[in-house]
């Protein structure tokens, strides 16, 4: 949805208009909830009457759960990336709200089965895109209470499906009639769809300011999301409670609707009550919630009558708690910070595991630095543009300064700079060790344009010293004025700045440099802290990554601006802004501190091009995300290696390329074992 501006509307139209608009999608939930749990109350019973097992009915219940789940990442995705999120809705309401009536001619137990199956799917199209909408209302009324108003209507449909089957067979009607009663709820829901479509084309505009735009996900959200995964692990679908009532013979099948129905009676309360005390007090409400709902099993499995009432009771709560709290929760943490730097999340995100598996706080920029001096004697004033520039300097600088023996100073050596600077040659020739999706693609034409590339600038710009560096070796050859480029962050400068060396006057900068094919350099640190499972002090480990972040402007300015924030809205200068108003908030901050060092550079804007340096900035996995695979041979230093033997004549380029190839799909291969790496149907 592109971001809209409504700053010009009256406060109180815009507040009335955002609870229309969750009113008016409450009735089209009422009216579906009103379908679907009218039918999950029977499904079980009625699959059973076709012939299908318990096991049969557990797995079909399990199936439908995990796709009515899983597939929501899909939806919204789509979504997000098309905008389309109406047609989404009505193509997700359309199909889950069709496959139950449709129950009423189902032949067998396998074609009811996959009429459940479609209806969670349906659910899991349009559950995102509903979710995505009325989150604009939220800035009105209160993210418990929006999600908590949605909910009760929610769970009130919920509450009139069920007694609507429980009267059909206290007339002595059948399973069949009663799903084909629920064909009118269907029609409803879709008519009340339209309206809502009608009359808020753009739900965007509900909200103040500006929509935040399409942000990655933070640490929070994803800790949040294993705790709702356990949450939801410990309930389960009626159809498998229905059974065990039915086999049980704890009631007679006409009130096993019943029983749904007042649990999903409690839920509307709970929702209420629950969304109300959770924008009051967020951490409270949410345990206790999650304690109540706890109850729910021993109750419902291991008693009479009384006990499954009471289970029914806490069921009611479990189902409010995860359809009011856990979304408040999420939609809270993610407006904290607004946006995460790409490069960030694509560094500790894992997209083949679901797993965020590191928070980071902040990354560093690795621009060039040039002698200015020397460039400007060979007619380059600005430093190196391309990476034929330094082809075409290094002779040059050799006959205006003899002393500087490495005139360019780019290690390919078994040490992290230089691991970083080579794939900053492969990617800017068009190479890469993997495909976005994960495959090896190392073996390639653009692969081999580097290394070619590199064996020239070794003849004409290097020694064999920058075989055998390490990560100070660039710096320290610059401060001596050895060399007149390096690739580096700023910490070479601030060492040179803080002992008054002689080079500072001729340090100046320089974005990446062109390739053939892109203008890329990776970052030259990312930070990623973990919580290990066997810590014993994990909720101070979360509170102090917590407050790590918050601190994001102190570990700038303390780090005299080599730190750059993960999260540009913690260093928005401004409380109470919307997410994509502390996103551009961070980032004017951080322009002026590079636009006007306080460190004391001359002049004072040495460092501007750092407050632009996201644009060509990327991760170590590029294309794709970072992963055990990519981390080994970074590691092991296989990239290094390769460009180091083709470049002093050790192994031919082509040979060098297919050793290293080689290697890399030795490593992919070993962490697709272990299930943590996708891939490998398209490596070359």
């Amino acid at each position: 949805m592109a971001p809209t501006l409504v700053q010009q509307r009256p406060a109180g139209l815009c507040a009335s208009s955002a609870f229309t608009f969750v009113l008016t999608m409450g009735i089209v939930n009422l009216f579906g909830d009103m379908t679907y749990e009218g039918g999950g109350a029977i499904n079980g019973q009625f699959m059973a009457t076709l012939g299908a097992s318990a096991a049969i009915v557990s797995i079909t219940a399990g199936i439908g759960e995990f796709l009515g789940y899983a597939l929501r990442a899909v939806s919204g995705y789509i979504a997000d990336r098309t905008g389309r999120y109406w047609l989404i809705t009505f193509i997700g309401y359309v199909i889950n709200l069709l496959a139950v009536p449709a129950m009423a001619v189902a032949g067998n137990w396998q074609v009811a089965a996959l009429l459940i199956l479609a209806e969670r799917i349906g659910r899991a199209l349009r559950k995102p895109t509903v979710e995505a909408m009325l989150s604009y209302t939220t800035g009105k009324h209160g993210q418990g209470w929006v999600y908590a108003v949605n909910t009760a209507l929610d769970e009130t449909g919920a509450t009139l499906g069920p007694l609507i089957i429980a009267l059909v067979l206290f007339f002595h009607g059948d399973y069949r009639t009663g799903y084909a009663l629920l064909l009118i709820s269907s029609v409803l829901a879709v008519g009340a769809l339209v309206v809502a479509r009608i009359n808020f084309p753009v739900p965007a505009r509900l909200e103040e300011g500006r929509t935040a735009p399409a942000s990655k996900l933070g640490r929070s959200y994803w800790i949040y999301m294993a705790a709702a995964a356990c949450f939801a692990a410990g309930l389960m679908s009626y159809e498998l409670i229905a059974y065990h009532l039915a086999t049980a013979k704890i009631v007679g099948e006409n009130w096993i609707p019943v029983l749904l129905a007042f649990s999903t009676g409690c839920g509307v309360i709970a929702s209420l009550v629950l969304g109300k005390l959770y924008d009051r007090a967020r951490l409270p409400t949410l345990l206790v919630a999650v304690f109540l709902s706890a109850l729910f099993t021993p109750f419902a499995f291991l008693g009479g009558f009384t006990a499954v009432l009471i289970g029914m009771v806490f069921w009611g709560i479990g189902y409010a708690t995860q359809d009011t709290l856990l979304k408040a929760v999420v939609a809270n943490v993610e407006k904290k910070y607004g946006k995460q730097v790409e490069l960030a999340h694509r560094s500790t995100y894992n997209p083949f595991t679901k797993k965020q598996f590191a928070i980071s706080d902040m990354w560093v920029p690795d621009p060039g630095n040039y002698h200015k001096e020397i460039w400007t004697k060979i007619g380059m004033p600005n430093g190196p543009v391309t990476y034929d520039d330094l082809v075409k300097a290094a002779p040059e600088i050799k006959k205006v300064a003899p002393q500087m023996q490495i005139p360019i100073g780019i290690g390919l050596s078994q040490d992290i700079d230089s691991n970083m600077a080579v794939r900053n040659m492969l990617w800017c020739h068009g190479g890469s060790i993997q495909d976005k999706d994960s495959n090896v693609v190392l073996n390639s034409p653009e692969t081999l344009a580097a290394l070619e590339y590199a064996k020239k600038l070794y003849s004409v710009g290097m020694t064999q010293a920058v075989l055998s560096w390490n990560a100070a070796s660039n710096n320290q050859a610059f401060n001596a004025q050895e060399t007149a480029y390096i690739l580096n962050s700023i910490s070479a400068y601030r060492t040179a700045q803080d002992n008054k060396l002689p080079v500072l006057e001729h340090y100046f900068f320089t974005p990446a440099l062109k390739g053939p094919k892109a203008t890329l350099a990776s970052e030259h640190v990312m930070s990623g802290y973990v919580i290990w499972k066997f810590s014993k002090n994990q909720d101070v480990a979360k509170e102090f990554l917590v407050a790590l972040i918050d601190a994001s402007k102190e570990s700038m300015l303390a780090s005299k601006l080599y730190n750059f924030p993960s999260f540009y809205g913690a260093a928005a200068t401004e409380s109470g802004l919307a997410s994509s108003k502390k996103a551009e908030s961070g980032a004017a901050w951080i322009a002026k501190q590079c636009n006007n060092d306080p460190f004391g550079s001359t002049p004072p804007d040495k460092l501007a091009l750092l407050a632009k340096s996201l644009p060509w900035s990327t991760n170590l996995g590029y294309p794709g995300f970072a992963n055990p695979a990519e981390g080994e041979i970074f590691d092991t230093y296989v990239i290094t290696d390769m460009f180091a033997k083709a470049a002093t004549g050790a192994l031919s380029p082509k040979d060098a390329m297919a050793e290293a190839s080689t290697r890399c799909k030795q490593i992919f291969d070993k962490w697709r074992a272990k299930k943590m790496v996708a891939g490998g149907g398209k490596d070359k």
